[in-house]
């Protein structure tokens, strides 16, 4: 990811971002979001590591509710 230019990681992540919404993949699908949308602003590298790093944790994800707002606090929590 960190040789990709900033549009295509975000258009990497929305790919990610509808496919984790198709198969109900809450907290897979919130993360995605999250790094689309970070992945034009600046420390995007910072921001796409980061959510790379929490994409086993999003795809394991029995709670979707839970598990999305915890994983995105982690996030939060690391970027800050």
């Amino acid at each position: 990811a960190a040789r990709l230019k900033p549009l295509d990681i975000c258009a990497k992540m929305e790919a990610i971002r509808v496919m984790a919404a198709e198969h109900g993949l809450a907290a897979l699908e919130g993360l995605a979001d999250y790094g689309a949308h970070h992945a034009l602003m600046p420390g995007h590298v910072a921001a796409t590591r980061a959510c790379l790093e929490h994409m086993d944790e999003a795809l394991m994800s029995d709670d979707a509710a839970h598990d999305r707002e915890s994983i995105l606090a982690a996030l939060a929590t690391r970027l800050h």
